[in-house]
């Protein structure tokens, strides 16, 4: 009796475990997607940052990418009632093609006075 009592509590852990991340992982994808965003990968991260005196969230490490391409990676703190907390936000990789971007914008200008250093030169040649 008593080693069937505990197989019935640890299975019940594991199922809950496993459906809290479920509802996690889609919680957070569902909040990229309303920063019109896509989320790359997650990982569960039970000492990240900011994880001191949170009892009942859940941190994950997660990268996704931005409306703009761009690649950033976040922690996230999330639990069933709490929503969805990013913390330590950082673009780790910038898409230079985007015409958003600070990179295609000074690319733009150089190609730019690459062609009036060249309209100068033979108009002075």
């Amino acid at each position: 009796m008593g080693f069937g009592i505990f197989l019935f509590f640890f299975m019940f852990i594991i199922i809950t475990h496993l459906l809290t991340r479920y509802f996690d992982t889609d919680r957070i994808e569902r909040h990229i997607h309303s920063l019109q965003g896509t989320m790359i990968s997650k990982s569960w991260e039970p000492f990240g940052k900011r994880w001191f005196g949170s009892d009942s969230d859940r941190i994950y490490k997660v990268r996704f990418l931005d409306m703009y391409d761009n690649v950033h990676e976040a922690y996230v703190k999330t639990s069933l009632f709490g929503g969805v907390y990013f913390t330590d936000d950082k673009i780790i990789e910038y898409n230079d093609r985007n015409e958003h971007s600070e990179v295609f914008h000074l690319r733009k200008q150089v190609e730019r006075l690459k062609r009036e250093n060249e309209l100068l030169r033979n108009h002075y040649s």
